[in-house]
């Protein structure tokens, strides 16, 4: 006899499968009936050994109330007895029960420290995290101007690295002002984390230059900006005696 469903290392969705086998029959015509155990050591021994004995070929856990703990690995075995009560030798194989799909853990967010200072391109990182039924996680990070994260500048998934962390920089440049950002995780199936609670950031306007526009005498240099002369070079002085010499010989003549 063998197992028909489920099949060794298959994944269950459920924690109560139905569970089939083939036929067995008896040599000397005598009516076959069936053991089923379930337990969670191979040896099939622990305190939460599950047994039940059935006429047929098919054992239904949830019509029989039994159900198998979630997110772990599970053994199965199945036997066929005579009235004489002499077995077969079992059946055995290890499924691994997923049930329901769960959601992988939340990131936690790593740089930029909240309130910190972020040069435009912001180089946003999050912790990795896992998935309790063991499925391959992605990640998602949005940054917004808006605390609640709605309208995001930014959106865009983020590959998983292995090394604890993952991070990815904002394209195109922020600019000035405070920002906030979040990151989720994903599994394989589209299982969904919570968004991680929102951090903020700020990135700073460009430096003041101190260029002075006004036409007024920049202090550093001496020089003034509206170009109407240079006040210190003297060059001037020259022009100006000269008209006053002029006036004054003017003056002179009319007298």
């Amino acid at each position: 006899m063998a197992w028909v469903s489920p099949l060794d290392r298959d994944e269950l969705l459920t924690v109560s499968p139905v569970l089939t086998w083939s036929t067995s029959t008896d040599p000397e015509g005598g009516t076959v009936s069936y053991t089923v155990q379930a337990d969670l050591v191979a040896s099939f021994d622990s305190a939460g050994l599950q047994t039940a004995s059935v006429p047929t070929t098919s054992l239904d856990m949830a019509a029989a109330g039994a159900t198998l703990p979630e997110n772990v690995a599970a053994f199965l075995r199945v036997r066929a007895e005579d009235p004489a009560t002499v077995p077969s030798a079992w059946a055995v194989i290890e499924v691994f029960v997923r049930g329901e799909n769960d959601a992988p853990g939340v990131p936690e967010l790593v740089t930029p420290e909240e309130g910190a200072t972020s040069a435009a391109a912001a180089v946003l990182t999050a912790t990795e995290t896992t998935d309790p039924e063991g499925d391959v996680v992605s990640y998602q990070m949005v940054v917004s101007a808006a605390a609640d994260l709605s309208a995001p500048v930014f959106s865009g998934p983020v590959a998983a690295t292995g090394t604890g962390t993952f991070s990815t920089t904002v394209a195109p440049e922020l600019a000035a002002g405070t920002w906030y950002w979040s990151a989720q995780a994903v599994d394989e199936l589209g299982a969904e984390s919570a968004w991680a609670a929102a951090g903020s950031f700020v990135v700073e306007g460009a430096d003041d230059t101190g260029t002075d526009d006004t036409g007024t005498i920049d202090d550093d240099t001496g020089e003034d900006d509206a170009g109407d002369c240079d006040c210190n070079s003297g060059a001037g002085f020259p022009a100006l005696l000269i008209s006053a010499f002029a006036a004054i010989a003017a003056t002179r003549r009319r007298k």
